[in-house]
């Protein structure tokens, strides 16, 4: 047993029983959670896009996709090098591998910048902070391939090697990895000018001349180079890019959500200073901190047990905690500018991963919040809450996850999911689901093989054609307004729908809720068209089929769509 009470596995001192931990953190949580469920959505929408790249089509000509390229390209290359079986099962183990991989990148640049003290913040060691930030990340969300996680990858990557290297190399591919992200998301286009600073901060003039001229040069070269190879690629993003990006959810996600959690930040420091001078002992404050968020942990886990769906709305103290870590680094700004401007770089990776349409919290990359905050209540404060503690709660998390993961996104609960999927589809090996996705799954591949191709399933399964082997007709998968742009594409989607002999799958479950939401984003008019237009030729349990009684005169195969 060490001086700072970690035990130690090797007379080296290098292994401890917390890194052993933090190692063995996502192959415990994969064990757990990988392996049962399958929602019929958001899981899909990548794994849909990257088949139809390996069938020959391509982003936005043939492809509706409304954001930067690099993530369905990505994800086409790990389909392609995954055995057909493990095509699924293996994208759900990289979610975890991508997300560890990012907290630990975040470790290794904040140990950079804050020194390499083997006992972590204030006897703290940064492999507790580390499986607690990711145990907190991964834990609230479905594994799926997503261009939001691979955006915090690269951004991760990018800012690490900012710090580690001030060599034009070593700048040069900081910049290429920050480029990267932005090429996966939207949300990431300010990581470039984020590493640019950064940079500057921590090597002074030369690494910010040496990451302004690299940021340039490989930004022309990659944009030069993709306009001049895909033009018509290149336009076509632009313009559904431009169609899809509104301002008002970009500030809402990055700005008011933030902000309604400022008076609980400002009662919390209060109080803190309260105890403090009341009781003279900061450590009470660091309990009280992590006693709301373990307070916090039981609502969600009440509101997962009434529900059966906490991921919409868990953790919305995640907010909170990003700004009283962001404090921390404001604070720390005068009198230890590098690493506290390496703070706030980690933190916009945070903070960007929280500008999305669905979820609107930087909780996917935690490492720099949880460390932030223990930073601020250990150093700044002297809070001095046992090691054990900490082992505690990371306990108490694993738990506590492991509670709320029995409910698993648009399925049964996970004692429920019992079913081979790899039964009806082989692409499906090793996932296990529910009666109902069984049964709808099941039907489909009957469907399929009876009326055959082609054929669309509205408004929403992208993993279908990917499960069944077959050629896609429609541009998108997803077939929500958000994704079509809403109006903009009607004409085009209409021409591909309506060619002759095309079937249309309806699934019973979503048509009500279409139907209510009508025009909004999440709404379907393209399914809408088909149940108010089409003729209803067989009724199933999971599934309504479609097809066109008569095909007008006018309307013809639709081309390769090159105009919008």
């Amino acid at each position: 047993m060490s001086s700072d009470g970690v035990m130690r596995l090797t007379p080296r001192g290098w292994v401890t029983l917390d890194r052993v931990v933090l190692v063995l953190a996502p192959v415990i949580v994969f064990w757990f959670q990988g392996f049962e469920g399958l929602s019929d959505t958001d899981p899909g929408f990548l794994t849909g896009i990257s088949y139809r790249l390996l069938r020959g089509q391509e982003l936005y000509t043939d492809i509706i996709y409304v954001r930067p390229p690099l993530s369905p390209i990505l994800h086409a290359g790990v389909l392609k090098l995954l055995p057909d079986h493990l095509g699924l099962i293996g994208e759900r183990a990289l979610f975890y591998v991508l997300a560890w991989t990012s907290c630990l990148l975040a470790l290794l640049t904040l140990r950079h910048a804050f020194g390499r003290d083997a006992s972590g913040v204030a006897g703290l060691p940064l492999s507790i902070i580390g499986t607690l930030a990711f145990l907190f990340s991964v834990n609230n969300f479905t594994p799926y391939p997503w261009h939001t996680l691979d955006g915090v990858f690269f951004s991760a990557l990018g800012l690490f090697l900012v710090v580690r290297s001030p060599s034009t190399l070593g700048l040069a591919c900081a910049m290429l990895a920050c480029l990267a992200a932005a090429a996966c998301k939207q949300s990431y286009y300010p990581i470039p000018l984020v590493a640019v600073f950064l940079a500057g901060a921590c090597h002074g003039r030369p690494g910010l001349i040496r990451s302004t001229v690299s940021l340039i040069v490989l930004s022309t070269v990659t944009l030069g180079g993709a306009a001049a190879l895909y033009p018509e690629s290149t336009s076509a993003f632009w313009k559904l890019s431009r169609a899809a990006t509104h301002w008002d959810e970009a500030i809402s996600a990055g700005f008011t959500k933030y902000l309604q959690t400022l008076p609980f930040v400002f009662g919390f420091v209060a109080l803190g200073w309260l105890v403090k001078r009341r009781v003279g002992d900061a450590t009470r404050t660091e309990l009280l901190l992590w006693s709301v968020v373990l307070v916090a942990l039981g609502l969600n886990i009440v509101e997962a047990y009434q529900n059966w769906f906490w991921q919409k709305t868990a953790y919305k103290y995640s907010q909170f905690l990003f700004l009283l870590a962001f404090g921390v680094a404001a604070f720390e700004l005068r009198h230890y500018r590098q690493r506290a401007i390496t703070l706030m770089a980690l933190l916009s990776i945070a903070w960007c991963s929280s500008l999305s349409w669905g979820t609107k919290h930087p909780i996917l990359f935690f490492t720099p919040v949880v460390f932030g905050v223990v930073h601020g209540v250990r150093v700044h404060l002297g809070g001095r809450t046992p090691v054990w503690a900490y082992r505690g709660w990371i306990v108490v998390l694993f738990g506590a996850y492991l509670a709320m993961a029995q409910f698993p996104r648009f399925d049964a609960p996970r004692w429920e999911c019992t079913h081979a999927l790899s039964e009806v589809f082989p692409r499906a090996s090793a996932i296990q689901v529910g009666g109902f996705q069984f049964q709808h799954h099941t039907e489909l591949m009957h469907l399929v093989a009876k009326y055959g191709e082609p054929f669309v399933v509205l408004p929403a399964l992208p993993l279908a054609h990917y499960l069944t082997e077959t050629t896609p007709i429609l541009s998108v998968d997803w077939a929500l307004n958000v994704e079509v742009t809403g109006y903009t594409l009607k004409a085009q989607l209409l021409a591909q729908l309506e060619q002759p002999g095309v079937t249309a799958l309806i699934q019973r479950h979503r048509i009500d809720r279409v139907r209510r939401r009508g025009d909004h984003p999440y709404g379907s008019w393209l399914t809408l068209h088909v149940v108010d237009h089409w003729t209803l030729v067989e009724t199933r349990e999971s599934f309504l089929v479609y097809q066109m009684s008569t095909l007008p005169s006018s309307l013809q195969p639709a081309p390769k769509r090159t105009d919008f």
